[in-house]
């Protein structure tokens, strides 16, 4: 019989059990009888010589080898009986495990979708990013159109290479108004490198590359497909228009596949050789080449990321050996004119291979450390979370020793009741575990809306799969063995003396021995805590200073608009009469002083960078890193309060056919010129140093409010033009909020087309800058004051024992004329006691845990005197208030009927 038939089928073998010793006792009496001994006598030596039937039976229970599974039913059984009999400890105990255990579930869902999961693709590991090291990140190398041909060609036909852009904004042509969506230029095989297929229609394929428009299709996601056409299926071969061009429908994608962007859903995927088409034009290294024509075909405009299919193992070393020749010769051409300085730079670039299985994300890079560090902060939660239940279960443990006294003298053994007590502990945990799930599911999703920097949730997956049950189940498992271990190891050593003298009452110790292991408990929450609690204050101080910094210009007066003339179909020609007319309706807005253009606007994620040369002036090895260029309209200076230190801001006069004239911020005249005083020098792209300095404005945090200010210089939007404007500025009076609505519906009066993706105050630009630092901080506050609750909680729990196990001693205090304040001092004084000794415990603690933290704060040390002081005092505070009531109550005792307990 297997096994299972075996524990299933347990009454039927009892049942041939108790048949089978039956009729063996029976023929042995019988036979006993025949060789001349009495019955009476006969039965007794046939029970004598069998070793009594209950022993055999349980013999033979454990030679099925199901015994333990029996035994844990039973104790499964009387768990969810004693449950049931304390349901206010239940219910405290199941809440705050599915705090703790939820928000672990939460963080790591996040994790392991931001961070672990593979793309939902054929055989993810045999693909990969191609990377330039020693300058960009895997997610930043980018590469010319001709130079994935010549990759394609010097690859076996067993690997697969295919190119892509960044994920881009454009607009859908449907309705009144054009529609902002999220989209990819793809090369033709990029589908078929990938392996994934449409579930309508067909992906984008080579044949869709031909000529210099290739063919005008497009492929939906099926979110989008969705949301904007409810899963109709006739949109296979439908029209639509994208960013006015005009485009055939081929197919919509499996629902598994958003792209390649971890946490960037792609609503549309189109052929790379439309580019000129759709007006396709950011994200790209550009090298004396013409932007205005296809970028395909130009060796200068580096604008690709590649991803291959190469296998695995010697077959990736063999891509790269490959691959590698390629690169080497082209760079060994582009350096045959270049300076010495530019030789040396560039030369320490080099090709490799990295891992594309898991994507590529500027989430990642961004969200890898805080994650870790949340992770990091909510595991320690549920270890006070455990060590709080330890602390409480030793407690009722007390209240049972009579009941386990009984059962050691009935013959129950160490072992076995050690296995009940966490069988218990671990019942609990698994109903804490069964409602994390729900916390887990709300506070992922409540993690990505925290995450996001728009109106939006971050679109990852978070699938509650089994995987991630096995996490849950794997925590609830390990907290119950955890918080059970210290209650099981104390009862199954229970002494049966003490026990029986006691008579099931709760009795006193001597004070050298109370309870020492629930207090090194509380001691560890106390810690813990502490670590927890400085870590948040750390954080909350730190936002604070990085919203305090200056950024160089008014965030509080001026609105931005964020407009998008490329896409609306603008030519170079139609931009300065365009731009006239938006300044005019802008300034007509009742409220605004002032209104300017600029290309890519404050704190807005987008950057231009160059490369300058400096008559007389030596290259130096960081010049490559570039300068900042921001290309703005006469009275930007005015609107955004960039402080002008030297010289003029530009004016009216600065047009198309005027001398061309810059404006540099400080930092670019002390790298570039080595000092202050540049008005009227001279710098340029090439040897030609066609700009003149005009003005010297003092440094701006440009991007983002974290950032070292950048070298950066002005040029003037009317001498650029082929400059396209997507921001506008207006500096207002009053509420710079109320005037969005007005400020919106004057662009789009000026041209129904062109369009308007926000109207935001800069101050929330740059609080969008740190949404990182501001999650961090809001979420470790949540759980620091979350740990120094339990620990609270937990101390009051120890202290009110304590009062109860010296009922009798403080009966005797106060019977020989102490005061109630005395014995509320007395227990204050220990409850204090156990709060300091925790206090040390944290400070060792924060020694690993501030070290940890020190690239992610700003502008102060992790080693924060105040954060640590205010972490104090609340644990002080928590401690003195835990401790307040039992001593209260302790104070309250009637002596004599204290002293009758004993």
């Amino acid at each position: 019989m297997s096994w299972l038939s075996r524990l299933f089928q347990r009454d039927k073998l009892e049942r041939e059990l108790d048949a089978e010793l039956t009729q063996h006792l029976e023929q042995h009496i019988r036979d006993l009888v025949a060789a001349g001994h009495a019955p009476a006598e006969a039965r007794r030596r046939a029970r004598l010589e069998l070793g009594g039937v209950e022993q055999v039976k349980e013999e033979t229970r454990d030679a099925r080898g199901t015994r333990w599974v029996e035994e844990w039913w039973q104790d499964t059984r009387y768990a969810l009986r004693a449950m049931r009999r304390a349901p206010g400890f239940t219910a405290a105990a199941v809440l705050t495990l599915a705090i703790g255990i939820g928000a672990n579930t939460a963080v790591y869902n996040v994790v392991r979708a931001l961070l672990l999961r593979s793309l939902p693709v054929e055989a993810p590991n045999e693909l990969v990013f191609l990377q330039l090291r020693g300058r960009d990140g895997p997610d930043m190398s980018r590469f010319s159109g001709p130079m994935l041909l010549r990759f394609r060609a010097a690859l076996p036909d067993s690997t697969a290479i295919a190119g892509m852009t960044r994920p881009a904004r454009m607009y859908l042509n449907e309705g009144d108004a054009p529609e902002a969506i999220t989209t990819q230029l793809v090369s033709g095989d990029w589908f078929r490198v990938l392996g994934v297929r449409a579930v309508l229609g067909r992906p984008i394929g080579s044949g869709d590359e031909a000529g210099a428009d290739g063919h005008p299709v497009v492929v939906l996601s099926h979110e989008f497909w969705t949301r904007r056409f409810g899963r109709d299926a006739s949109v296979v071969g439908r029209p639509i228009r994208i960013n006015g061009a005009p485009l055939a429908v081929i197919g919509v994608m499996d629902p598994r596949f958003s792209g390649v962007v971890v946490g960037t859903q792609i609503d549309a995927w189109l052929p790379i050789s439309l580019q000129q088409t759709l007006r396709y034009a950011q994200n790209a290294s550009m090298d004396n080449d013409d932007p205005t024509k296809p970028w395909f075909g130009q060796e200068g405009i580096r604008w690709l990321s590649l991803i291959a299919r190469a296998g695995e193992g010697q077959a990736v070393d063999q891509a790269q050996a490959r691959l590698d020749v390629v690169f080497r010769a082209d760079q060994a051409t582009s350096l045959v004119s270049a300076d010495s300085a530019t030789r040396a730079f560039r030369s320490r670039i080099r090709l490799g291979l990295v891992s594309a299985a898991r994507g590529m994300s500027d989430l990642r890079n961004d969200f890898a450390a805080p994650l870790m560090v949340l992770m990091v902060t909510v595991g320690m939660v549920l270890l006070v979370a455990c060590a709080n239940l330890a602390s409480l279960l030793l407690a009722r443990g007390a209240a049972r020793s009579h009941e386990i006294a009984v059962r050691m003298s009935l013959g129950a053994r160490g072992g076995r009741l050690l296995r009940q007590v966490l069988t218990e502990s671990v019942t609990l945990a698994g109903f804490g575990g069964l409602a994390s799930l729900l916390v887990g599911y709300w506070g992922g999703a409540g993690l990505l809306r925290m995450t996001a920097t728009g109106p939006q949730a971050i679109p990852l997956t978070l699938s509650f799969d089994w995987g991630l049950l096995a996490f849950v189940a794997g925590v609830s498992l390990g907290a119950g063995v955890l918080f059970g271990l210290a209650p099981a190891l104390r009862m199954s050593r229970t002494n049966l003396y003490d026990a029986f003298k006691a008579g099931g009452r709760v009795t006193g110790e001597r004070r050298g021995r109370e309870w020492p292991l629930g207090r090194m408990l509380v001691v560890a929450q106390v810690g813990l805590s502490l670590t927890l609690v400085v870590v948040a204050a750390v954080f909350v101080r730190s936002i604070r200073h990085l919203l305090e910094v200056d950024p160089g210009y008014d965030q509080v007066s001026v609105l931005e608009a964020r407009i998008d003339t490329r896409a609306a179909g603008f030519s170079a020609e139609q931009l300065p009469a365009l731009y006239q007319r938006l300044l005019d309706a802008v300034r007509a807005v009742p409220g605004v002083r002032s209104a300017s253009l600029s290309v890519h606007g404050l704190a807005s994620g987008g950057a231009t960078t160059s490369s300058l040369q400096v008559p007389g002036k030596v290259r130096g090895p960081d010049w490559d890193s570039g300068v900042q260029v921001g290309v703005v309209s006469e009275d930007f200076l005015a609107t955004t309060g960039v402080r002008l230190l030297k010289g003029r801001a530009f004016t009216a006069a600065d047009g198309a056919k005027a001398p061309k004239v810059a404006i540099v911020t400080q930092s670019m005249a002390r790298r570039f010129f080595d000092t202050e005083d540049v008005i009227g020098r001279r710098f340029g792209y090439d040897e030609d140093p066609v700009f003149e300095v005009v003005g010297v404005v003092a440094d701006i945090r440009a991007n983002q409010l974290k950032e070292t200010p950048p070298a950066m210089i002005f040029l003037p939007l009317a001498q650029d033009s082929g400059a396209y404007a997507y921001s506008v500025e207006a500096r207002v009076t009053g509420s710079a909020a109320l005037a969005g609505p007005a400020l919106r519906a004057a662009i789009t009066g000026v041209d129904r087309g062109l369009p308007v993706r926000e109207v935001v105050t800069v101050a929330e630009l740059l609080e969008r800058t740190v949404h990182q630092d501001r999650l961090v901080s809001s979420l470790t506050g949540i759980f620091g004051i979350l740990a120094a609750l339990l620990a609270a909680i937990g101390l009051y729990g120890v202290m009110s024992y304590s009062v109860v196990r010296r009922t009798n001693e403080l009966g005797v205090r106060l019977a020989l004329g102490a005061s109630p304040g005395q014995v509320r001092g007395l227990v204050l004084r220990d409850t204090m006691g156990l709060v300091t000794a925790g206090l040390v415990l944290g400070g060792v603690l924060l020694i690993p845990a501030l070290g940890a933290i020190d690239k992610l704060v700003f502008g102060m040390s992790p080693r924060d005197p105040v954060a640590i002081g205010v972490a104090v005092a609340v644990l002080v505070m928590a401690g003195l208030t835990a401790g307040a009531l039992p001593a209260w109550r302790a104070s309250r005792l009637d002596p004599v009927t204290a002293l009758r307990k004993e």
